[in-house]
């Protein structure tokens, strides 16, 4: 069960299971919890400095703060909000969800550069963006691990279709896509192959 808690000063406490096999905390499951937590519909922006391995928290004391794993940025009102993404390694993770990828991308249209699906509910428009690009970045950088590092939207997809249209590549390690919702482009999703 994936839930958050408020504690003391300005700081979010997330309890993320890992999901599939994993041995870290997928980037989809927290964005979803984010989004949940303070009731999103955009625009929203995330990136990521490594892998997390421990339960994690959010603090608006230092979002730029060098101990960070990521950051996350929201527009409330007319102001940008952003909250550091810090590691608690003093707790485990518990729990275990699992793998929706291999779902989505047989229930998606996969071409070269581009990968759509039908979207049921907005927390799963995520998950669906992310298999998407990782089949595409896997067609141009086989046998490296595709990781989720940055995306930003301007807006959170409410059913329909959502895909990705790869649009740059640097080298075989960094690649581009934007983020489409019923044919629109909405956003931007980066990926690195390791």
């Amino acid at each position: 069960m994936e839930k958050s808690q408020d504690i003391a000063g300005s700081h979010i406490a997330f309890d993320i299971p890992l999901k599939g096999t994993r041995t870290y905390i997928h980037s989809t499951n927290m964005l979803s919890q984010f989004i949940k937590r303070f009731s999103l519909e955009g625009p929203v922006k995330i990136e990521f400095r490594r892998m997390i391995h421990h339960p994690i928290y959010l603090s608006e004391d230092s979002p730029d703060h060098t101990d960070r794993a990521g950051k996350f940025s929201f527009l409330d009102g007319d102001t940008w909000k952003t909250y550091g993404i810090f590691i608690d390694e003093s707790r485990a993770i518990t729990g275990h969800l699992p793998d929706n990828e291999p779902e989505i991308q047989a229930a998606s249209t996969i071409g070269d550069d581009t990968a759509t699906c039908g979207i049921d509910r907005p927390a799963n428009f995520i998950d669906t963006i992310v298999a998407l690009n990782k089949v595409l970045v896997g067609r141009h950088s086989p046998g490296r691990k595709a990781i989720f590092s940055q995306l930003t939207l301007d807006a959170i997809p409410k059913g329909g279709t959502v895909g990705v249209n790869l649009v740059k590549k640097l080298g075989t390690k960094i690649f581009m896509s934007d983020v489409v919702w019923n044919g629109d482009k909405i956003g931007s999703l980066t990926f690195m192959a390791v």
